[in-house]
């Protein structure tokens, strides 16, 4: 019974240092890969045009958007002007380690700049083979 524990716990330490490791790396390239998403994504869809929207849009969020809500939300999101820079995001650990299940969505927050000032940003992005589109965004003026 003693040695049956001992393997036991042994496969559950070598099992979490894997998942460690494993949500390590995944860190590491979602550090690096979704900012430039992000920044390309932002640079394309900030002339606040539908078609523009519709092609950075996962098959999910074009799906769960009437076009009405996405007229809603091209008008609140065009005062800001075209897409200047990134300031400063931070990805979510929470959705990297979900990523270990398969769930290919990765979350960012932070400040962007647009020719009207900083916006704070969440955004989760989804990633399929290789490319990321918008599965959720939220912009809100600093000060506004």
């Amino acid at each position: 019974m003693d040695n049956n524990l001992r393997f036991i716990l042994a496969f559950i330490l070598v099992l979490l240092g894997g998942l460690y490791l494993h949500s390590s790396n995944r860190e590491q390239h979602y550090e690096i890969q979704g900012p430039a998403a992000i920044e390309h994504i932002l640079g394309q869809i900030s002339d606040w045009q539908e078609s523009s929207l519709q092609q950075q849009l996962s098959a999910e969020a074009r799906s769960s958007l009437s076009p009405q809500q996405l007229q809603i939300l091209l008008q609140q999101y065009q005062p800001l002007g075209r897409f200047s820079h990134i300031g400063q995001l931070t990805f979510s650990k929470l959705m990297g380690a979900m990523s270990i299940l398969g769930d290919n969505r990765i979350s960012y927050q932070g400040v962007v700049y647009f020719e009207a000032g900083a916006a704070n940003i969440t955004i989760t992005l989804l990633e399929e083979a290789g490319n990321f589109s918008i599965y959720n965004l939220n912009l809100k003026q600093v000060g506004a």
